[in-house]
């Protein structure tokens, strides 16, 4: 049998996922896109010849020009033993060149990077894994006084409010019909103004109007439009709010589904100036270069825009003080990642604000967080809100030296699949 080497491109995607789902890799559609902009090059597929059936996969991201990373090394099962996940690794290991490359592995995986690829320099910690399935928020939630938390939805901020603080069982968030009916509209309202937006961006052309579907998510190679600003309360029903859109677009346009089903609402929070909105991104930047040692703006701004991601941002006395993201996965998992914080109380409270309002029955794979073993604050954090060890251990090496990052900071690692945090 004859097997191609190549670069993969955005046409592969789908079965891109699928070798992730297999694998139980907890990545989505919009994470391959986002690291193929930061490294165009970085993941190789094997496919047959002649029918073009991909069959393996291997990536390794430039991240910098000191260091790599090297994931999704994936090779359908009837395929191995010939060779083929030989070549995709040695691709993605030849792509990065001299540089420092990182890599995780499950112990007996390991094993195998240290004795024969020369991975010999490991960190010191295991990434563990954490789940919830149940509506078990705590609500014995600590309290600091000023703290203020943003909210951000694929990317747009909808408001910066007082964080609840401590809480008792009659004031717990579940959801009443009212702030039902207010998220509903400000989703609408949110999605509206991206479709306005993305068209008046774009030179689509006339018969791009008509397509069954205009998605508002837009991957370009500069930061997210992540200050547009939703409005508060709204007079105009969800319904209202679409045609309205629809008359700015093009009079005689068909729109079609526009409301997504997610688990959790969409508070009805304070309005925050366009520049605030900024203001409070840029710092989530800075912050999480504290945390890696390197610049990694691109990525992040990147990822608060992924679809159906929900972010929190933790401001004391107007500087960020930890950011965490709710996102779906292939694999049909919610997963909390990123999530740094400087303390475990601003842990804390931004765990309580993110989870809060989030409708379990609609997630029944659960909500997942994998964090640095030795991360003790977080390993007594989560368990207080109900997330219990899953048996999964990863470990983390590279070839010339460990990555220094402040793993105390750490409550759910970004991406094991295209970064070493």
């Amino acid at each position: 049998m004859e097997t191609k080497i190549r670069n993969a491109t955005l046409s592969d995607l789908p079965i891109l996922l699928n070798f992730a789902r297999t694998v139980g890799r907890f990545i989505c559609a919009d994470e391959i896109r986002t690291w193929l902009l930061v490294d165009p090059e970085a993941l190789f597929v094997a496919e047959t010849h002649p029918d073009g059936k991909l069959i393996g996969s291997c990536c390794g991201t430039r991240l910098t020009p000191e260091l790599g990373f090297m994931g999704l090394y994936v090779v359908l099962e009837e395929y191995r033993g010939k060779g083929i996940g030989f070549q995709l690794w040695k691709a993605a290991k030849e792509h990065l060149g001299n540089r420092n490359i990182g890599v995780h592995g499950d112990p007996v995986n390991f094993k195998k990077y240290t004795e024969k690829e020369g991975f010999c320099h490991v960190e010191d910690y295991a990434i563990v894994y954490y789940e919830c399935y149940n509506d078990s928020i705590s609500t014995n939630v600590v309290s600091i006084p000023d703290i203020k938390i943003a909210t951000y939805f694929e990317g747009y901020c909808i408001g910066c409010s007082n964080s609840i603080g401590s809480v008792d069982d009659s004031t717990t968030h579940k959801g009443s019909r009212e702030e039902e009916n207010d998220s509903k509209k400000t989703c609408a309202k949110l999605n509206a103004m991206k479709i306005v937006q993305s068209l008046e961006k774009s030179s689509l052309a006339e018969e791009q109007y008509n397509s069954d579907e205009i998605s508002g998510i837009e991957y370009i190679d500069e930061p997210h439009p992540s200050s547009a600003i939703i409005e508060g309360a709204s007079t105009n029903s969800a319904h209202e709010e679409l045609s309205n859109v629809k008359n700015k677009i093009k009079p005689n346009i068909e729109m079609r589904k526009s409301l997504k089903e997610i688990p959790f609402n969409l508070m009805n929070l304070n309005v925050v100036e366009n520049t605030k909105a900024e203001e409070i991104l840029s710092q989530v930047v800075a912050f999480d270069k504290s945390v890696n040692n390197r610049d990694r703006s691109f990525v992040v701004r990147q990822t608060f825009s992924w679809a159906s991601c929900r972010s929190k941002v933790a401001l004391l006395e107007g500087k960020v003080v930890g950011y965490a993201c709710l996102r779906h996965v292939v694999t049909e998992h919610w997963i909390i990642s990123p999530f740094y914080a400087d303390t475990e109380d601003v842990a804390e409270i931004l765990l309580f604000e993110l989870l809060q309002g989030f409708n379990f029955s609609q997630a029944p794979k659960g909500i997942t967080v994998r964090f640095p073993d030795k991360n003790i604050a977080c390993k007594r954090l989560v368990e207080k809100f109900g997330f219990k060890e899953k048996a999964i251990r990863i470990l983390t090496g590279f070839t010339k030296r460990c990555v220094n990052i402040d793993t105390s900071k750490v409550y759910s690692f970004h991406s094991t699949v295209f970064c070493c945090e």
